[in-house]
Formats: C-alpha cells, structure tokens, sequence
C-alpha cells in the first residue's frame, strides 16, 4: 500500500512538470508573437545595383524600389555600386 502512493506522488510531480512546461512554451510562443508583430522596415531599404547607375539594372532597380516603397510604406534608396559584380 505504502508503494502505492509513492507512485501517485511521483505521478503527481511527474503531471505538475508537465503542465508547468506546456504554460512556458505557451507563454514564450505568445511573448514571440508579440515580438514579431513590430513594424517592418523601421528604416529605409537600400536596394544595392551592382552595375553603374542609368543602365538596366538601374532602371530596374529603381521600378522594384517604387514598387516596393508603395508596399512597405517606407523609404528605398537605389545605391548603384559600379564593378561590385562578378565580372
């Protein structure tokens, strides 16, 4: 009888860790989602070219910029890098 309810205590602390964990993992995944809820960008994006300004990367680059400022409702800068490339 006496191994009897060492198991049921030993069940009970096996329960109570249990459920202890299973209130952490929750209470971090609802302080991450908080987290993540932020505002992105919180500064302006730069979109590197790596080829010199006026030629088609640039162009493009600068639709992709207007394109993407629209969305995120933030700043793009166009940074032409001339020679950066894999040439």
């Amino acid at each position: 009888m006496g191994r009897r309810g060492e198991d049921d205590g030993r069940e009970g602390r096996l329960m109570r860790a249990a459920v202890s964990s299973i209130v952490a993992a929750v209470t971090a995944l609802l302080a991450s989602s908080a987290a993540s809820a932020q505002e992105w960008p919180t500064q302006p994006v730069t979109i590197l070219t790596l080829l010199a300004a006026g030629g088609a990367a640039d162009v493009l680059g600068r639709a992709v910029g207007e394109a993407l400022a629209l969305d995120v409702k933030q700043s793009v800068v166009i940074d032409n890098r001339p020679g950066g490339g894999p040439h």
